[in-house]
């Protein structure tokens, strides 16, 4: 993780950081030698990309730029005053960067190519961080409805949940395909 984003998005960026390292070590381990791949495959990563798309786009809508330092504040100090909201720019700029690399990603990976695998394997973790994350904040803010008066949330809701959901519903397929397809390629 660069020192700019750091500085730019402060410590709340910082909860990517032991999904993405642990993706990293069972890439490593694991999917690194790993290259089998199928037309099915291909369009499951399509389908949760575009679910991605629709993703980032609820949570830009929703204000999840300036609600997720919040609720990270609220949880950690006790004051969703204690981080910065994010600016909208950076957000943007490094949801666009990612998705760019991830679509860039797609086509390179069935020839096995270990930055195509390694930048589809970042991506599902995400888009795991995101089905397990959302959900949990948004329990968040329904078991604390004086953080959600704070910053004006319905308590049942934290921006992202909605899409993340389908996140969550396309994961499972997608795995097994590609686990069938890493079979195939032994």
């Amino acid at each position: 993780m660069s020192a700019v984003m750091l500085r730019q998005l402060g410590p709340p960026i910082l909860i990517l950081v032991g999904p993405f390292a642990a993706a990293f070590l069972v890439w490593l381990r694991w999917g690194r030698a790993r290259t089998g791949w199928t037309p099915r495959l291909g369009l499951w990563f399509t389908l949760l990309l575009a679910a991605q798309c629709l993703h980032f786009t609820e949570e830009y809508l929703t204000g999840f730029q300036r609600l997720f330092p919040a609720l990270w504040g609220a949880a950690w100090a006790g004051d969703p005053a204690r981080f910065a909201a994010w600016a909208d720019a950076p957000f943007v700029a490094g949801n666009l960067v990612m998705d760019a690399l991830w679509l860039l990603a797609l086509p390179l990976a069935p020839r096995g190519g270990a930055w195509a695998t390694y930048t589809l394997w970042l991506f599902v973790t995400g888009m795991l961080v995101n089905a397990v994350g959302h959900p949990l904040y948004a329990l968040f803010t329904a078991t604390h409805p004086a953080f959600c008066g704070t910053v004006g949330l319905p308590c049942w809701y934290f921006p992202g949940l909605i899409t993340a959901l389908l996140h969550a519903a396309l994961l499972p397929p997608l795995l097994r395909e590609w686990r069938r397809a890493h079979r195939a390629a032994a």
